[in-house]
């Protein structure tokens, strides 16, 4: 998790701040979790895959491109799955109605 944060870091603009929403996995909030310092967490409370608009990407995932596919090996379904999921990253459209979804208060740019 804290590559990822790093990596998260190295994308936001200089000058800004970045907000991460994350539900409270183990690894999420684990004591030895480097966070940069232009990154703030904000933690979902505990049991409430609704408030987390990524539930709605594995689920659209799950239904639309993903469903009765069947792949040979776990692989191949990691490299169909990689590349279904950077499909959505080219449809703000689509990544927005997830958030409008989820009953959290949020701010689209």
């Amino acid at each position: 998790m804290s590559m990822q944060l790093a990596e998260i870091s190295q994308t936001v603009s200089a000058g800004a701040h970045a907000v991460v929403l994350l539900d409270q996995a183990g690894w999420h909030t684990s004591s030895k979790l480097s966070v940069p310092a232009n990154i703030s967490l904000l933690p979902l409370p505990p049991k409430s895959p609704e408030l987390n608009p990524v539930e709605y990407v594995w689920s659209y995932l799950k239904t639309k491109p993903l469903a009765n596919l069947a792949c040979p090996n776990v692989d191949e379904l990691a490299v169909v799955g990689r590349r279904h999921a950077r499909s959505i990253q080219r449809q703000p459209h689509l990544l927005r109605s997830f958030i409008r979804h989820s009953p959290l208060s949020l701010r689209l740019a």
